[in-house]
């Protein structure tokens, strides 16, 4: 399968489960633990690390967020710090369209930090009482990325097994990791 193709099927696929309905609000304040891999541009390399997380309901329209990073490819090191905040635009009870802006902040074991402005959209659905999808789009340093994502909630809507796939720089990758929600 091309990627262009399979950008289509991530697009499509979360637009087909906006579509089917809801029945729970969109939550957010969440802290999240994520294993995430992501291949290297023309090569068979693949980065992977540990983030940890969160974002924070700030009012009813800014979400404030959160992560930092530690990652490795081919015995180099590197840690990335991002935060930002949203604009958050409800279009119904369980769908939000959210906009903006983020610092990042990464640094290579042994040379200097890069900081970079990126921009984001984001929309969020609740699907049903037990899953929660979103999809975001991201520009970052001129790199384009779109991710697809989801939690699947336990125990009463406060922990949540959170997983992801996504394409950015030419390359797919996915994360998997847990999410206490508060």
């Amino acid at each position: 399968m091309k990627l262009s193709s399979l950008k289509k099927v991530l697009v499509s696929s979360l637009f087909m489960m906006v579509a089917a309905g809801a029945q729970a609000e969109v939550r957010y304040n969440v802290g999240e633990l994520m294993f995430e891999q992501m291949g290297v541009k023309g090569t068979s390399k693949n980065v992977s690390g540990l983030t940890v997380g969160g974002n924070y309901r700030i009012n009813e329209k800014f979400l404030g967020r959160a992560s930092y990073g530690t990652y490795s490819v081919s015995g180099v090191d590197f840690t990335a710090l991002v935060f930002g905040g949203s604009y958050i635009h409800p279009l119904d009870s369980k769908t939000n369209l959210l906009g903006g802006l983020f610092f990042s902040n990464s640094k290579v074991t042994g040379s200097s930090s890069s900081t970079d402005l990126g921009i984001q959209g984001r929309i969020d659905h609740r699907l049903k009482e037990e899953i929660q999808i979103d999809g975001t789009l991201t520009l970052l340093d001129g790199n384009l990325s779109l991710y697809g994502g989801g939690y699947y909630f336990l125990d009463d809507n406060k922990f949540a097994v959170r997983g992801q796939l996504g394409f950015s720089d030419g390359s797919l990758g996915f994360g998997i990791g847990g999410a206490m929600f508060f």
